[in-house]
């Protein structure tokens, strides 16, 4: 699931969809910029994880008719982006406290910090 969720596109549609409650795959389209081949493939894959729930109202190609809404599951993943978000925050913050880009600072065996 994870790996999934690290693919391109996979956040910008989650969080578009989110945004409208319920939006049609042409709409997605516009505001993305996918090409629609690509945001076929990838409304499946998200509907497959059970993310989003799609309905086709007539034709099943034509992006048009793909009416997308955001699931329960869908929403707990744009939660786990946003906690994702928030520890990268706190280790960039860590980095600039110890002044060193790779590890915190080292402590020694008195489990005091040495500076």
């Amino acid at each position: 699931m994870l790996k999934f969720l690290s693919k391109a596109h996979v956040r910008d549609v989650l969080e578009i969809i989110n945004d409208h409650n319920s939006i049609t795959g042409r709409g997605l389209r516009h505001r993305t910029g996918i090409v629609p081949a690509v945001l076929r493939r990838l409304l499946l894959d998200l509907h497959a994880y059970g993310l989003i729930t799609v309905v086709l109202s007539q034709d099943t190609t034509n992006l048009a008719f793909w009416d997308c809404a955001i699931t329960q599951a869908g929403r707990k993943a744009i939660y786990i982006y946003y906690e994702v978000d928030q520890l990268i925050k706190e280790i960039e913050n860590t980095k600039k406290d110890t002044g060193c880009p790779y590890h915190p600072k080292i402590v020694n065996s008195e489990e005091r910090y040495i500076d």
